[in-house]
């Protein structure tokens, strides 16, 4: 019989949050889809990018509807200031992968990626713990 030495698991630290204020972070997954109310966008899960033990939070980016509607006219507000930062692309033809069981599709393209922001922490409620929560993107310095 074989036996695995598992002692690392007595050496688990469970992820922490961020501290407020400017962090660097790196994008763990993005992925486009819709919100509940049936708006595209993306959900970018990212994490501090100099603390491997920290919480990865999600970062909802929403695409203008009515006038402004369409990826032409995206830019703006939230969504310019996140992809300036992060270095990311949105254009008529985004790469996207398969499409999950929910109709969600990843765009591998913004994985790894890394920028600053100011992150707070958004207090637990009875519905959600608590976790980081970015209030603004820096873009890079140039």
């Amino acid at each position: 019989m074989d036996y695995v030495d598992i002692a690392f698991a007595n050496d688990y630290t469970p992820p922490v949050l961020l501290e407020d204020g400017e962090q660097k972070l790196v994008i763990v997954k993005a992925v486009f889809g819709e919100s509940k109310a049936g708006n595209k966008m993306i959900t970018v899960s990212l994490k501090g990018a100099m603390d491997r033990n920290s919480a990865i939070f999600n970062h909802y980016l929403v695409f203008p509807t009515g006038e402004d509607e369409g990826i032409d006219n995206m830019y703006q507000g939230n969504m310019q200031q996140f992809c300036r930062a992060f270095g990311c692309e949105i254009t008529k033809k985004l790469e996207l992968g398969e499409e999950d069981k929910n109709g969600n599709r990843e765009i591998p393209s913004w994985k790894g990626k890394e920028g600053y922001a100011v992150v707070e922490t958004r207090e637990a409620t009875d519905e959600y713990p608590a976790s980081n929560a970015i209030v603004r993107c820096n873009p890079p310095a140039a």
